[in-house]
């Protein structure tokens, strides 16, 4: 095992995260694209996804030998950034985050795991990737929280993210978003705090931010945390 407990080192950028990324390149070519799908994002912008998939037939099913999608953030048509996605299970965001310090930063994932983003103003990237939690040795990354849905709010500068480990249940999880591209990658589940036997809801969603407190939906049932148990 790599690790005993939950690993918060980034991996991105290092060796292993590298040549696992090389190791996936040899699809970028017309021979294994699947499909390209155009997003609309605000201001002119939008996102270029071009999908493709080394697919082997095991079979009654199927397995994809290698995958990788390559993302091109557009401005007016123009390439703004391009980046790399190595798990397509998780949709693009659509929308802006406006920061309480007046940047404007797009999320977005290069991976199942962790979270991306890049500042609109000055077109900085910061990049997180977790280890997570116990793996095989064969295995670059362990389970750890995949984010669904982001919401920020510009009062306190926290961030919920609404999401899950494996496909379910649902739960938020709450982080310090005062530095977007320097955040702390610990963050604070709201399932521990208010349910951890899992014996009221099954799923736990964000509703919205109030102004001294969180307003979470447990299956349909608004559930407030005050502000006080959630600053860091």
């Amino acid at each position: 095992m790599k690790n005993r407990g939950m690993s918060y080192r980034n991996m991105y950028d290092r060796a292993e995260y590298n040549a696992f990324i090389e190791s996936q390149k040899y699809v970028l070519n017309e021979k294994y694209f699947i499909k390209k799908q155009q997003y609309q994002l605000p201001e002119g912008f939008s996102l270029e996804v071009e999908t493709y998939a080394d697919v082997k037939s095991m079979g009654s099913y199927s397995v994809n030998q290698a995958f990788l999608q390559s993302c091109i953030l557009r401005k007016a048509g123009g390439s703004f950034y391009q980046y790399y996605c190595a798990d397509g299970h998780v949709n693009p965001f659509l929308e802006w985050i406006e920061h309480s310090n007046g940047h404007r930063y797009y999320p977005f994932h290069i991976h199942l795991y962790g979270i991306s983003y890049i500042d609109i103003d000055t077109a900085e990237v910061y990049h997180y990737i977790p280890e997570g939690y116990p793996h095989n040795e064969d295995s670059l990354l362990g389970e750890s929280f995949i984010i669904t849905d982001i919401h920020y709010d510009r009062n306190s500068d926290l961030i919920a993210y609404g999401g899950c480990f494996w496909a379910a249940p649902s739960d938020v999880v709450i982080g310090d978003f005062s530095e977007p591209l320097r955040y702390k990658p610990e963050w604070m589940s709201m399932r521990e705090m208010v349910d951890p036997d899992y014996e009221k809801y099954d799923d736990l969603d964000f509703d919205s931010w109030g102004e001294n407190e969180l307003v979470l939906s447990g299956d349909g049932i608004r559930v407030y945390v005050g502000m006080d148990k959630l600053m860091p």
